[in-house]
């Protein structure tokens, strides 16, 4: 299945954001202060392993009495489910498998709140499931869709970018190039190059179409589930 829709409300810096994901949309851009980290963390609190806590609860100034009681983020995605997915799938009037899943935040006293993940359906409605199986059923969703986050890359002022152009000429191993841009990235982000990073997607680009299996979602049984706030 493929994420094509998500919605956020009281999350960090969001108050209320709908966005739809276009299946080529790979880019996301704006002004400062317009949400953006807070999407991320958003998906990186879903789909990732950044847990959810009372202080992502969205405030409007640095005040208590200003912090949302209740918080929403619901992921949607469409396409063919795995089997074990099917109780929580539905079809829309094409006839295309749905699948709509959110995690839902009430913030409680001392500092603490509590999450809870659930299904919908068609209407917005609960889907009822047994007991312990939203939990399980979010777990695979998690493990089919890994978010990827890398470290965010600032370029030196002056520097300009050129076009990340594919087909650049390799002269080392893909596998050797992207390890070797990565530990730059990691150690000296400040010192890449625009063309370096360039020539490291491309190399990145010629591993996965090597060995796409290394780009699959971690199917390993008994992963530790997704950490909450609270049970």
């Amino acid at each position: 299945m493929q994420l094509t829709g998500l919605e956020i409300v009281n999350f960090r810096g969001i108050a209320r954001l709908r966005l739809e994901v276009e299946p080529d949309a790979t880019v996301l851009f704006g002004e400062n202060a317009w949400g953006k980290t807070s999407l991320v963390e958003a998906l990186q609190s879903t789909l990732g392993e950044r847990p959810l806590t009372e202080e992502d609860f969205h405030r409007l100034a640095n005040d208590r009495t200003t912090i949302a009681k209740r918080m929403s983020i619901t992921l949607a995605f469409r396409g063919d489910p795995p089997p074990e997915l099917e109780p929580a799938v539905w079809r829309d009037g094409a006839g295309a498998a749905r699948l709509v899943l959110q995690w839902s935040g009430r913030r409680l006293d001392r500092g603490r709140a509590k999450v809870r993940r659930l299904f919908l359906d068609a209407q917005g409605r609960e889907i009822p499931l047994p007991e312990g199986e939203a939990g399980q059923l979010a777990d695979r969703v998690r493990r089919d869709h890994p978010l990827f986050v890398f470290r965010e890359l600032r370029l030196a002022d002056g520097i300009l970018a050129p076009a990340l152009a594919t087909g650049q000429d390799m002269h080392e191993d893909p596998e050797k190039a992207v390890g070797r841009v990565f530990e730059r990235l990691l150690s000296v982000p400040h010192q890449v190059h625009p063309s370096e990073l360039a020539r490291g997607l491309e190399a990145l680009r010629r591993v996965a179409e090597r060995r796409p299996e290394l780009f699959q979602g971690l199917q390993a049984a008994g992963e530790a589930p997704l950490r909450r706030a609270l049970d």
